[in-house]
């Protein structure tokens, strides 16, 4: 399920991301979040792929691991074994 999220951002606070050199222009608030956002998504993608990439190839009930993004993270989150790092740390 895709989500929209929509930030409100006081003057105050634009007026130090842009000190601070994180956006530049007022149209740069929104290209600045979409990227630290889809950043954080990517890094996401690398950290689980690099801790299940070896536990699905060393998994005998798995019979292919998908390259797909999208069916590579739902196939490691209907696992019995998956925690999400939230729980992980407990």
């Amino acid at each position: 399920m895709a989500i929209t999220l929509t930030f409100k951002i006081s003057d105050d606070d634009q007026k130090l991301l842009k000190d601070n050199g994180y956006i530049i222009g007022d149209a740069g608030i929104d290209d600045w979040l979409q990227k630290m956002v889809r950043g954080n998504i990517a890094k996401g993608y690398k950290l689980m792929r690099k801790e299940y990439d070896s536990i699905l190839f060393d998994d005998e009930s798995v019979s292919s691991v998908p390259s797909d993004k999208e069916k590579y993270i739902n196939l490691v989150t209907a696992r019995s074994d998956y925690k999400a790092a939230k729980d992980k740390f407990k």
